[in-house]
C-alpha cells in the first residue's frame, strides 16, 4: 500500500476496498487446485494448468498474472510455480473461506437493512476479525492475501453506514461513535486497531478516535464497481471458465444497463469517474506534451472534463466533444462558458462510423478503450480511421500494465481483473496494445508509458498510463 505522501486518499481507500479481489481469486484458485496440480512437479505450463483446473487458458493467464503480482506464483518462460510450499495453498483451500466470504456479506447486508446484529452474527463477526488479525500477524503471504476480504467488506459496510458523517476532526470515544453507528461497542473495539492500522481513523494515546483523509473519502467506496463487485466476485469462477464478464450472470444486465436501472448508482459511478480523473488528468497533460492542433475531436469524452482542460492550455485549438446523445443532452453548459466559440458538442455512437466528426486533425480517445473488449476496440479504431483525413492523427490515452517490477504493477493487474469480470474489458500490456492495433487500419507512430520519476509527486497517476499516437495506414480506404 502506498502512503498519503504519494497518493490521493480516495485512491488509497479504493486499494483497501478492492483487496477482496485478490483474496477471492486466491481462495478460488486454492479450492480448485487439487493436490495433483502441484504435487507431481514444480513447474506447469498454462495449458497444463487450464486443463487440470478445467478453465479457459486465456482467462487463466490474466488471473495468474494477478497471483504473480501478489507474490503467490512465479512465471518464467511460460512456466508457473508456487513461491511458497504447495501445502500453504492446500491449507487455504481447507479453511472454507468461500463460505466465510459469503457469510460476511450476508451479515453486513442484514445489519444495513435491520440496523442490528443478532447475537449469533456478532459472535461470527468477532471470530472473523480474530482470524483476520491472526493471519496478518502470523500468516504466510498467501494467507494474508486470502483474508483481506474481511477488511475490504468491513470498510464497505462502514461506508454504507455513513461512517465519515459520524466521526469528525475532534476526538470521540469509541463507545460514543459505536452508538452513532448503531454498531455494538464490543465489535467496534475489535475494529479500532485494524482501522487505525489502515489509517481509516486516528487513534489517540488515551484510546479516542477521530477522522482521517481516508475516512473522509469512504463515500467513494459506494460506487457500484466497488461495492457491488464484492458480491460479484463470489461468482468469479464464471469469468475464469467462460472468458467473459460475470456481471450479466449475477445481476441480469450488463454493467451499463444495470446502472440505467438504478439512477442513484449511476450517479455514484459518474461521480467516481470524475474524482478519479484527479489522479491522472494533470499528469497526462504535463507528461505527454500534447501536440498543438487546429481541431481536436474527443471521442467518448464523457462530460468534457478532459477536453475543457486541453482547451485551457491550448488557446487556439477548437474542440469537438463526441458522445452518446444521452450524455451530450445532460452536459452542464457552464462547463464550457469560457469556450463558447471554440467548442462543439456532437452526439453520436463510435460504433457507427457515419456519426463520427470528419473535420478533426487530431482525434483523442482518453480513458475509454479500457471499458471495451478487444473486438470492440478494433471496431472503434477502424471507425475513427474512416472519419480521419490522411494527415490526421489518433491518440489513445489509457491505463496500461507496466513491467512487473513497476511500483503500480499490482494495482494495474488488479484493475484488469476487475474490468474483466465486470465488462469483459481490460487494462492492456504494451504487447497487447500493439497486437490490437495491428488488426486495425492504423499504424503506431509513437508509444510512451509513464514513469513515476518523470513527474512531480503530486502528479503521479493512480495507474501507469500510455500515450499511443497513431496515423492512417497508407493503403487504408
Amino acid at each position: 500500500m502506498l502512503s498519503l505522501k504519494n497518493d490521493a486518499p480516495h485512491n488509497l481507500v479504493l486499494s483497501i476496498a478492492q483487496s477482496f479481489i485478490p483474496a477471492r481469486v486466491l481462495i478460488l484458485f486454492s479450492e480448485m487446485a487439487s493436490q495433483r496440480l502441484f504435487a507431481p512437479k514444480d513447474f506447469f505450463s498454462l495449458d497444463e494448468m487450464a486443463k487440470t483446473l478445467n478453465v479457459n487458458p486465456d482467462a487463466l493467464k490474466r488471473f495468474l498474472r494477478l497471483l504473480i503480482a501478489y507474490n503467490i506464483l512465479n512465471e518464467e518462460n511460460g512456466r508457473y510455480s508456487l513461491t511458497t510450499p504447495s501445502q500453504e495453498l492446500k491449507s487455504i483451500g481447507s479453511l472454507a473461506l468461500s463460505k466465510k466470504y459469503q457469510k460476511l456479506n450476508l451479515i453486513f447486508n442484514s445489519h444495513r437493512l435491520h440496523k442490528k446484529f443478532t447475537p449469533q452474527e456478532l459472535t461470527v463477526l468477532i471470530h472473523y476479525l480474530d482470524e483476520f488479525q491472526e493471519a496478518k500477524q502470523r500468516g504466510s503471504v498467501a494467507v494474508k492475501v486470502a483474508y483481506d476480504f474481511v477488511m475490504a467488506r468491513l470498510i464497505i459496510h462502514l461506508a454504507e453506514l455513513g461512517f465519515e458523517s459520524h466521526v469528525g476532526q475532534r476526538f470521540i470515544t469509541p463507545h460514543g461513535l459505536s452508538e452513532k453507528l448503531n454498531f455494538p461497542v464490543e465489535l467496534f473495539e475489535k475494529c479500532i486497531p485494524i482501522l487505525a492500522q489502515y489509517q481509516i481513523i486516528e487513534l489517540s494515546s488515551d484510546h479516542l478516535v477521530r477522522s482521517t483523509p481516508l475516512s473522509d473519502s469512504l463515500p467513494w467506496v459506494l460506487s457500484p464497481h466497488i461495492m457491488d463487485s464484492y458480491h460479484l466476485f463470489d461468482s468469479v469462477d464464471h469469468t475464469l471458465r467462460s472468458n467473459d464478464a460475470s456481471w450479466p450472470k449475477v445481476y441480469g444486465y450488463n454493467f451499463y444497463e444495470y446502472l440505467n436501472h438504478y439512477p442513484e448508482k449511476l450517479t455514484m459511478f459518474k461521480n467516481w469517474c470524475a474524482v478519479s480523473a484527479i489522479g491522472w488528468l494533470e499528469a497526462v497533460l504535463l507528461w505527454c506534451r500534447f501536440p498543438k492542433c487546429t481541431c481536436l475531436v474527443d471521442i467518448g469524452g464523457g462530460a468534457g472534463v478532459f477536453l475543457k482542460r486541453v482547451l485551457e492550455i491550448n488557446p487556439v485549438t477548437k474542440g469537438i466533444l463526441f458522445e452518446q446523445p444521452s450524455i451530450i443532452q445532460n452536459i452542464d453548459p457552464r462547463l464550457f462558458s469560457d469556450f463558447a466559440e471554440r467548442i462543439e458538442l456532437t452526439a453520436g455512437d463510435f460504433f457507427n462510423d457515419k456519426t463520427i466528426p470528419k473535420n478533426g486533425d487530431i482525434y483523442v480517445i482518453c480513458r475509454t478503450l479500457l471499458n471495451w473488449s478487444n473486438e470492440d476496440v478494433i471496431r472503434i479504431l477502424n471507425n475513427c480511421r474512416k472519419a480521419m483525413s490522411p494527415g490526421a492523427k489518433l491518440i489513445i490515452i489509457d491505463f496500461i500494465i507496466p513491467n512487473h517490477n513497476h511500483l503500480r504493477y499490482q494495482r494495474a493487474v488488479l484493475n484488469d481483473i476487475s474490468l474483466f469480470t465486470i465488462l469483459n474489458s481490460a487494462i492492456r500490456t504494451k504487447e497487447e496494445w500493439e497486437h490490437i492495433i495491428s488488426k486495425t487500419t492504423l499504424k503506431i507512430v509513437r508509444f510512451k508509458i509513464t514513469e513515476d520519476n518523470e513527474l512531480p509527486v503530486q502528479y503521479i497517476p493512480y495507474y501507469s498510463m500510455c500515450f499511443i499516437e497513431l496515423s492512417p495506414e497508407i493503403d487504408a480506404t
